[in-house]
């Protein structure tokens, strides 16, 4: 483990914990579904998350464009 977390420049305790889950998870990945609670951020719709980003766009337009 500690050769791959200096080999990407990541903690070896990282590592460590996405070894552990992958060890209890392995099954879900090769059987196409997730085990955790959730595999929607915060639990939120794909189509709210793209409006908010959409908002957040023309938002950020707007300010760039005042700024000038």
């Amino acid at each position: 483990m500690a050769e791959l977390a200096m080999r990407f420049d990541l903690s070896p305790v990282q590592v460590g914990i996405w070894k552990k889950q992958l060890a209890e998870n392995a099954a879900g990945v090769f059987e196409g579904h997730s085990t955790t609670t959730s595999s929607k951020p915060n639990g939120q719709d794909p189509d709210t998350l793209y409006a908010e980003i959409g908002r957040l766009k023309i938002e950020n337009d707007l300010l760039k464009k005042m700024s000038r």
